[in-house]
């Protein structure tokens, strides 16, 4: 069974995340949660969870990337 995450909760893993309204069922949209913030509630005030489907990395983070030269390039 997947874990549901709740409005107000503390994001631990960075990720792509299916919201989901509280008894509906294969409804929803897809969103990014960053580790650090929290889950949001709905505007509308209606009950829901998320869902994470995929985790990903922040690209500050990523071992492959680097902190090179960062000025523009002439064009």
């Amino acid at each position: 069974m997947e874990q549901h995450y709740k409005p107000g909760q503390t994001v631990q893993m960075s990720g792509i995340y299916k919201v989901v309204k509280d008894g509906t069922a294969n409804s929803g949209f897809e969103v990014i949660c960053l580790v650090g913030d929290y889950f949001l509630p709905l505007r509308t005030g209606e009950s829901a969870h998320y869902e994470l489907l995929r985790t990903i990395t922040h690209a500050h983070e990523h071992a492959e990337l680097g902190c090179g030269d960062l000025t523009e390039r002439d064009t």
